[in-house]
């Protein structure tokens, strides 16, 4: 499906208007279910756990990260640095344990090209 950016117009009132700004396909095949834009970048996480990185000018997708087996991942957020994101997620259940478990939030941080030859994630921390 496609995306699309809204930005909300205060030049007329205070409260101002939303507008939209444009729209962008998702990555082919993904079924999307978190989505965070910020300064001109973007993430997609999708129903198979993997993370996406977009250039919200060329709406090119980088290929996609494969999130930690073992969760049920719930939700991204985008930290203004341009490099850093909070994903938080639920270990998978037991079977043999009937409570929930704790959310875990890990932090990620996007290497740069200079940073790593596949331009994917540098370091993940729990």
């Amino acid at each position: 499906g496609n995306l699309v950016g809204l930005r909300r117009d205060r030049s007329r009132s205070p409260h101002g208007k939303w507008q939209i700004m444009g729209t962008f396909n998702a990555p082919a095949g993904a079924k999307w279910e978190h989505l965070t834009l910020r300064e001109g970048r973007g993430f997609l996480l999708d129903t198979s756990n993997r993370l996406w990185k977009l250039n919200v000018e060329t709406g090119h997708w980088d290929a996609p990260w494969q999130m930690p087996d073992g969760f049920n991942w719930h939700g991204l957020c985008e930290l203004p640095d341009e490099v850093n994101l909070l994903v938080w997620g639920q270990r998978k259940a037991n079977k043999n344990i009937d409570v929930p478990s704790e959310v875990e939030l890990m932090w990620l941080r996007w290497a740069l090209a200079a940073e790593s030859d596949s331009g994917l994630w540098a370091r993940i921390k729990r």
